[in-house]
């Protein structure tokens, strides 16, 4: 999937807004793959000199969610919970777009 993101990093708070996720939804999915011995940057989620906290490449963690999130098999209730927001943050990036457009 190409999506054209405005900034090439984004905050955490920005992060989460971009792709309508909510912080707990996230940090369950970086606890998950922490636990898996995998690496955040893998995510997208990257320490950058000069930035105060964290931020987050849009592309990375948007190919990490599709192939990691959606259309998952579901076994536990949270996954449920999980893969519909992870659907709905990605079918919500566009209405973000142009949301932005119309106040620039």
């Amino acid at each position: 999937m190409d999506f054209k993101f405005d900034k090439p990093f984004y905050k955490h708070k920005e992060h989460l807004e971009v792709f309508s996720l909510s912080h707990g939804t996230l940090e369950r999915y970086k606890s998950a793959w922490l636990s898996e011995g995998k690496e955040l940057s893998e995510m997208g989620h990257l320490l950058i000199k000069g930035y105060e906290g964290a931020c987050w490449d849009p592309q990375i963690f948007l190919k990490w969610l599709i192939t990691h999130k959606v259309e998952k098999p579901i076994k536990y209730t949270h996954e449920k919970a999980d893969y519909t927001e992870a659907q709905s943050s990605i079918t919500h990036l566009n209405k973000h777009k142009e949301r932005n457009k119309t106040y620039a």
